[in-house]
């Protein structure tokens, strides 16, 4: 009996180990095939592995100490694959030293690639959890789970003042839209420093450090203050070609834009907005009654009635966008036990 268990064994080991050495040869072949714009004719597929290798890893900017790091742990990795007889049976009588096969040499390039590109690609995996009771939507927190790549919301290039938020339903990560958007414009969303919380050069700072670029969304261009700081003026949007429009002076009813040469009725525009703030309030008492659907669908009334007339940044407005982002990822995976409020 034993003996049939032995050659059952071999029997296995050796046909999974020639079946891995077919699907390196096949994705060898797959990953040498110039690298595709997703197109009409041809679209993106999230669930093909070539998609996900081809992300950005910026590997030709890396220095010698980070690719030494990456290269050293990729190896370490790779010897827990092999202890663990993932290329066939270890022999752990060998040398230590023992030269590589080809398909282990591959499978390591394969992890250095991983540990390269998920520092650019990697999304934190989270739920929500209520501070103070169910519903509560003002003293929640995000709970981290892990982290995962999304290769279609790799996409997304990041705003200080994103135009999109998303929530989990367990692995399954969903986009939803915070703002209006017109064919063309950037689906941009954030990356962590968001401008209504962190001043700029703190935002700067951090995603240098993290992902090596410099931010220039229009908060960064224009400084954005933080909520504490935002004054609450508010500049018109011209309709016609929606640059902003120059302040009203005093007994001024019109005012010309200064890139299109369009008159705006000021006054009347005006008038409309104070009406939208009505929305505005009563969003707030759905949140604050736990009515998460209403409030949702009274903020996205108010953020794209205020998006149509005025250019940002204006208080109420990114209020309004930071309930929607808290409300939405209600939608998700929800922890429970509630935390409590000291944690």
């Amino acid at each position: 009996m034993k003996l049939v268990k032995t050659v059952v064994h071999k029997y296995f080991t050796i046909h999974l180990c020639v079946f891995l050495h077919v699907l390196v040869l096949q994705l060898q072949k797959r990953l040498q095939q110039p690298t595709t714009i997703p197109s009409i004719s041809s679209p993106h597929n999230p669930d093909d592995y070539v998609n996900f290798y081809q992300l950005v890893a910026l590997e030709d900017q890396r220095s010698p100490n980070d690719f030494f790091q990456r290269s050293l742990l990729a190896t370490f990795l790779l010897k827990v694959l092999q202890r663990a007889n993932f290329f066939g049976k270890w022999d752990d009588e060998g040398p230590p030293d023992k030269v590589l096969t080809e398909d282990e040499v591959f499978i390591g390039s394969l992890l250095l690639r991983h540990l390269e590109l998920i520092q650019f690609n990697a999304h934190e995996l989270s739920g929500m959890a209520f501070a103070e009771g169910e519903n509560n939507f003002k003293k929640t927190k995000s709970v981290f789970l892990g982290l995962a790549v999304y290769p279609t919301v790799s996409f997304c290039n990041h705003s200080c003042f994103p135009a999109v938020t998303r929530y989990f339903k367990g692995d399954k990560m969903v986009i939803v839209s915070l703002r209006p958007l017109q064919p063309g414009d950037l689906v941009a969303e954030n990356y962590g420093p968001i401008f209504t919380h962190h001043p700029r050069h703190e935002r700067q700072r951090k995603l240098l450090s993290r992902y090596w670029f410099r931010c220039a969304c229009d908060a960064c261009r224009e400084d954005w203050l933080v909520y504490d700081n935002m004054p609450n003026r508010r500049v018109l949007r011209c309709q016609m070609c929606k640059s902003p429009l120059p302040l009203r002076q005093k007994n001024q009813s019109h005012v010309k834009c200064h890139d299109c040469g369009t008159s705006t009725n000021a006054v009347d525009t005006f008038n409309t907005l104070d009406k939208t703030e009505k929305l505005f309030v009563t969003a707030c008492k759905h949140m604050d009654d736990g009515e998460r659907e209403e409030a949702i669908a009274t903020f996205t009334r108010y953020v794209d009635a205020v998006i149509e007339l005025l250019v940002p940044p204006y208080r109420n407005l990114h209020l309004s966008m930071q309930s929607l982002r808290l409300l939405i990822a209600s939608r998700g995976t929800i922890h429970t036990p509630a935390i409590t409020s000291n944690q």
